[in-house]
C-alpha cells in the first residue's frame, strides 16, 4: 500500500500509510473529510489514541469503532483502502458522488487497485487492451460510466460504493450511500433553511492548512460559494480565480468581476489568446490516461494552472446544475413530460412534424430532441447531448455493436414514474456527474496538484436536494428555481438571470483551423487501421462534411480525435506516436499564465 500524497491537513505528520495503536489496521486515502474534528472527537470520548492530526487517521479509528458503516458517517471526498489484519481483507471505498475516482484489476492471483488507470498500466502484470462493449459507451456518451473503464479487466468502483477483497480470492460489492433524513422536516421557509445549508457547506469546505482560493466563473453556483465565503471569512481574504478569452463568444470574464466588484473581492483574471489556449490542447489532452470527450476539460485545465500559482486548494460550484435543476435540457424534459401525456395517435402525428423540419431551423440541438422522441426519459436524456447516436454505431464500428441504454434506466426509472425531471437529474447524478464531470475536473485539477473542493456536494446539501420539491428546481421557463431565488439577493441580478452558458473553446472552427494537422494525422487511415476498431471511410466523411462546412461533425471528431490521443499513448504508447504527437503541438507549453492582472 502506498499512496502519492497532496498534503493539505496536517502537513507535519499526516504521512501515509496510517495505522491505528497495535498496527492490525492500515488505510491509504485521497481527498478530504470535512466533519473530521468532529467525529475525532467521538472516538478520542471512545479511548482511542491518535498520533496524528489528519483527517485519514480518524477514519481508521471510526472504522474500528463501527466497522464498514463508518463509511457512511463521513462528509467529504474520498477513494481510500483499509487493510484489516485481524480478519484478512481489505476495503476499498468511493465517495457519494464520486469526486474521487477508484479503479481496481483483478488477476489471477493479484488485486490492484489506484486512483489512476496508468498506476495499473505499471503493474507488469497487466496488459492494457481496449475494452470494445466501453468503446462502445465511450462513442455514445463520452465517457465510460462506473462500474466499466476503457480497458479491458479494469473497472471504477460506482460512486457511494465500497468492495471487501478477501485474500482467497472472493470480492463483496455493496452500496455505503444513504443520504439519511433530517432535512426535509426542518425545511420551513424553503430558501431561508437552503441559505443555511449551503452556507454550512462552504464553511466546512474552508477548512485548510495551506492557502486557498475560489474559481470564479461568472455563473450562479460560484458567485454563491464566494458570497458565502465572504461572509465568513471576510472579502479580503477571498481569493478568486477567473480566466478569460479574446473570442468574446466563450468569454464569460466581465460576468465574474461584476460579481467580484457586487462582493468587493479581488480577482486573478488572466486572459488567453487563441494562440495561448492552442499552446496546452496537448498537454491537457496528454494527461488522460481514459478518454474524456468534453472540450472544457482544456480551460479546466488552464484555470487550475492559473490558480496553482497561488494557492492549493480551490472551492468550485461543482455539483449546482445535477442538484438544484441548472441545465437547459430540464426544461425540455418538463415540456416532453406534456407531450408523453398526449394521446398516442397526437403524439406520432406531432413527432412525424417535428421530425420533418429542417435542420437550418431547428438546428443541430433541435433535430437530436426531435430525433428521440419516441425513446424513454433516460435515453433522452443521455442522448441530447452525446456525441454519437447508438443507431450510427453500426456503420462506424467494424465489429457488430452490442450497446444497450438498458443498463441506465431501471434504477431511476422504477423511482420517478411521473416525474421526467427527476428520473433525468438523478440519472446525472449517477452517471454523469461523476464520471465524466467530477472526473474531468480532478483530472485536471490534481495534474497541476491542485484540490478542488465542491461545496454543492457536502452531504446536507445533497439532503436538501433530495429534500425539495420539482418545482423548486425546473419551471417551464425557469431554471435552477430555488438557488436563483437565493442568489438574487447576494449577486448582481444580471449576473443571475443571464442565459447558462458551458465553459468550453470553439472546437468546431479549430478543427477546421489550427487543430486541423493534428487531427488529420491523428484520424489518418494508418493510425485509424492500426486500432482496428472503426471504419476510416465513415471517419474521413466526418471530417470531409466538417472540413467543407456542409455539416458540423465538431462533437463527433472530437471524441475521435481524443480517444486516437488516448490509444496512442496509452495503449500502443510508441515513441514514435509520441513524437509525431510532440510534432503536431503549437507550442512548449509556459508554467505561467500569459497575461495576469488583478482587478478590484
Amino acid at each position: 500500500m502506498g499512496v502519492r500524497r497532496l498534503s493539505v491537513i496536517d502537513l507535519k505528520s499526516g504521512d501515509q500509510p496510517i495505522h491505528n495503536e497495535d498496527s492490525s489496521l492500515w488505510i491509504v486515502f485521497n481527498g478530504e473529510i470535512y466533519n473530521y474534528k468532529r467525529l475525532r472527537e467521538t472516538a478520542i470520548a471512545a479511548g482511542h489514541r491518535f498520533y496524528t492530526q489528519s483527517d485519514t487517521e480518524v477514519i481508521l479509528h471510526l472504522y474500528e469503532m463501527y466497522g464498514s458503516a463508518a463509511i457512511s458517517m463521513l462528509d467529504g471526498m474520498f477513494a481510500m483502502c483499509i487493510w484489516d489484519k485481524n480478519q484478512d481483507y481489505m476495503l476499498l471505498a468511493r465517495d457519494r458522488v464520486g469526486e474521487k475516482p477508484l479503479y481496481y484489476y483483478k488477476g489471477p492471483e493479484e488485486f490492484v487497485f489506484a486512483s489512476e488507470p496508468k498506476a495499473i498500466l505499471a503493474y507488469s502484470g497487466f496488459a492494457p487492451e481496449v475494452d470494445c462493449l466501453s468503446f462502445e459507451k465511450y462513442l455514445v456518451l463520452g465517457y465510460v460510466p462506473s462500474p466499466s473503464s476503457i480497458y479491458k479487466g479494469i473497472n471504477k468502483l460506482t460512486p457511494g460504493s465500497l468492495i471487501i477483497v478477501r485474500s482467497n480470492g472472493t470480492n463483496i460489492i455493496s452500496s455505503h450511500f444513504d443520504i439519511g433524513t433530517g432535512i426535509s422536516h426542518r425545511l420551513g421557509n424553503v430558501k431561508e433553511s437552503a441559505s443555511g445549508v449551503l452556507k454550512a457547506a462552504v464553511q466546512s469546505r474552508l477548512v485548510s492548512d495551506v492557502p486557498l482560493g475560489v474559481l470564479l466563473s461568472g455563473g450562479v453556483d460560484s458567485g454563491l460559494v464566494a458570497s458565502f465565503m465572504c461572509e465568513l471569512v471576510g472579502p479580503d481574504a477571498v481569493n478568486a480565480f477567473t480566466i478569460g478569452f479574446k473570442d468574446s463568444v466563450f468569454d464569460e470574464s466581465e460576468y465574474a468581476l461584476k460579481v467580484a466588484r457586487h462582493l468587493g473581492i479581488k480577482t486573478n483574471l488572466t486572459t488567453f489568446e487563441e494562440s495561448d489556449v492552442l499552446s496546452y490542447v496537448g498537454e491537457a489532452l496528454s494527461i488522460l490516461d481514459e478518454p474524456i470527450a468534453d472540450s472544457s476539460l482544456i480551460p479546466t485545465y488552464l484555470i487550475s494552472l492559473v490558480a496553482k500559482a497561488k494557492v492549493k486548494v480551490v472551492l468550485t460550484g461543482d455539483g449546482g446544475d445535477e442538484l438544484f435543476g441548472g441545465y437547459p435540457k430540464y426544461r425540455i424534459h418538463l415540456w416532453l413530460g406534456i407531450y408523453d401525456r398526449m394521446p398516442r395517435y397526437a403524439r406520432k402525428l406531432l413527432a412525424s412534424f417535428l421530425q420533418r423540419l429542417p435542420g437550418k431551423l431547428v438546428g443541430q440541438k433541435g433535430e437530436r430532441v426531435f430525433s428521440t422522441l419516441r425513446s424513454n426519459v433516460v435515453g433522452r436524456n443521455m442522448l441530447w447531448i452525446s456525441p454519437f447516436l447508438p443507431s450510427e454505431l453500426s456503420e462506424l464500428l467494424i465489429n457488430r455493436p452490442t450497446f444497450t441504454l438498458a443498463e441506465f434506466e431501471s434504477p431511476t426509472i422504477q423511482e420517478f414514474r411521473t416525474d421526467p425531471v427527476s428520473i433525468a437529474m438523478k440519472n446525472d447524478e449517477r452517471f454523469a456527474l461523476g464520471d465524466l464531470f467530477l472526473s474531468k475536473v480532478d483530472c485536471a485539477s490534481m495534474a497541476c496538484s491542485l484540490e478542488s473542493r465542491a461545496p454543492f456536494l457536502a452531504l446536507d446539501v445533497l439532503r436538501l436536494a433530495d429534500a425539495l420539491p420539482p418545482k423548486s428546481k425546473v419551471g417551464l421557463f425557469h431554471s435552477k428555481v430555488l438557488l436563483k431565488e437565493i442568489a438574487i439577493a447576494r449577486l448582481p441580478r444580471e449576473t443571475v438571470l443571464r442565459q447558462k452558458r458551458g465553459f468550453g473553446i470553439p472546437v468546431s472552427s479549430w478543427l477546421k483551423g489550427p487543430l486541423k494537422s493534428l487531427t488529420l494525422s491523428m484520424l489518418s487511415k494508418e493510425q485509424i487501421e492500426s486500432a482496428s476498431l472503426i471504419s476510416h471511410d465513415v471517419v474521413k466523411r466526418l471530417l470531409d462534411q466538417h472540413f467543407s462546412g456542409k455539416k458540423d461533425n465538431s462533437q463527433k471528431i472530437w471524441a475521435l480525435l481524443v480517444f486516437q490521443i488516448w490509444y496512442e499513448k496509452w495503449i500502443r504508447g510508441s515513441q514514435a506516436s509520441a513524437n509525431r504527437f510532440n510534432h503536431h503541438r503549437h507550442a512548449e507549453p509556459r508554467r505561467g499564465p500569459p497575461l495576469e492582472h488583478i482587478v478590484s
